[in-house]
Formats: C-alpha cells, sequence, structure tokens
C-alpha cells in the first residue's frame, strides 16, 4: 500500500484531511490511514482516491507503473484535446488498447470520452462518437454517477447539432443544463472538465444561432 503517494497527491492538490475527508469518512478514520496505516473499508478508499484523480491501482500497488502510464499518456491527450492540438491526441489514444483499461473504469470512461470527442471535433466518425458515448452511459456509468455522463450528453448533443439535428442536440444540452450544476467539483481534473462543457456548451449553441440567423437572411 503506497500511502505516501496518496498523501503526495492529497498535499499536491491543496487538500487538508477535513476536506478530503468530507462527506466521506471522518478526518479520524483519514488520518489513521495517513499516519498509522490503518486502512479503511474498500468503498471509502475508492472514494477517497476518486476524489484525488487516483486509481486504486495506483495505491495498492496492482500493476502499478503500466497504469500510471496510461493514465499520464489520457492525462496529455486530454490536454491536447483541450488546446485543439487533435493530432496529437489522437497520436495517443490510437496507442492504447482499451482491454487493458478493464480494471479501472474511470480510465475507460476517460479513454471513451476523450475518443468520442476526438470524432466529432476532429471531424472523424460521428458513428464510433456515438458508440463511445453510449459505452460510458449504457455500461460504465449508468446511474449517471460521474462527470463523464455530462461529457457524453454534451458530446451526443454536438453529435446531433453537426447533423442539423436541433431538437436532438437540444435534448441532450438541456440533460446537462439540467443537473451539471448538482455535480460535485472535488478534484482538479473535474474543474477542468466543467470549465470545457461550458465552453462547448455556449459555443455550439451560439454557432447554431448564428447558423439560423444567416439561413433566415
Amino acid at each position: 500500500m503506497d500511502i505516501q503517494a496518496f498523501i503526495d497527491e492529497r498535499k499536491e492538490l491543496g487538500l487538508s484531511q477535513k476536506e478530503l475527508s468530507n462527506g466521506i469518512c471522518t478526518q479520524a478514520t483519514l488520518s489513521k490511514f495517513e499516519n498509522n496505516g490503518k486502512i479503511p473499508s474498500l468503498k471509502i478508499l475508492i472514494k477517497l482516491c476518486n476524489r484525488l484523480g487516483l486509481s486504486l491501482d495506483s495505491i495498492i500497488g496492482v500493476n502499478d507503473s503500466s497504469s500510471k502510464k496510461v493514465a499520464k499518456e489520457m492525462s496529455q491527450a486530454e490536454f491536447n484535446l483541450i488546446i485543439q492540438e487533435y493530432d496529437d491526441a489522437w497520436a495517443i489514444i490510437n496507442k492504447i488498447d482499451p482491454d487493458i483499461l478493464n480494471n479501472d473504469k474511470n480510465l475507460l470512461m476517460q479513454y471513451y470520452y476523450l475518443r468520442g470527442y476526438l470524432n466529432v471535433l476532429d471531424d472523424g466518425d460521428l458513428f464510433d462518437a456515438v458508440f463511445d458515448f453510449n459505452r460510458i452511459l449504457s455500461e460504465l456509468d449508468t446511474r449517471g454517477e460521474t462527470i463523464f455522463t455530462f461529457l457524453s450528453f454534451v458530446g451526443m448533443g454536438m453529435v446531433y447539432a453537426k447533423q442539423g439535428d436541433d431538437s436532438k442536440s437540444e435534448y441532450y444540452f438541456s440533460k446537462v443544463f439540467n443537473n451539471i450544476y448538482t455535480m460535485s467539483i472535488d478534484d482538479v481534473s473535474k474543474i477542468w472538465r466543467y470549465i470545457n462543457i461550458i465552453f462547448i456548451l455556449r459555443f455550439t449553441i451560439r454557432k447554431n444561432r448564428i447558423w439560423k440567423q444567416l439561413m433566415h437572411c
């Protein structure tokens, strides 16, 4: 159990023990884990790791090096996506075998979200994009408990917006507008994804309105 990696990540994110444990467990439980090595229940440990943006594997040491390597590569691909360096993002994603991610649901959802967005934003295959988003919505996050569900709704909205189907795009965008503000933003990666969602929504909707205005002229 690599407790020090856990502590280092918490401190790097600027979270106190009280802030990290809030809503998950008592501060005393977290303190006993960090200071005395007393491991909490698996459910609590997973929630703590998710809040830090860590995979459970990176803490317990299972497939540690390969898991960290893939996580780092996908973080770089996501950064490339945000700054619109699509070729570089594709180069990373195309080298990743999704089968090796089956033990880490968060990494698998990140993979499908990235591939879906690249197909939509880089004029790729929209059918592949729909498949990727549906993997998240219908299999990996059926209860809509992660930000990947909202990212998938936005992705589906963009697909239909590109096809000129306003009613379907608005259907998916409304799911985001109605619920995104209830999503807890408790780690750095969620903040960037949240900002990305808002930016894409505003840009896509404004673009559609401009297009409609031009069509009426």
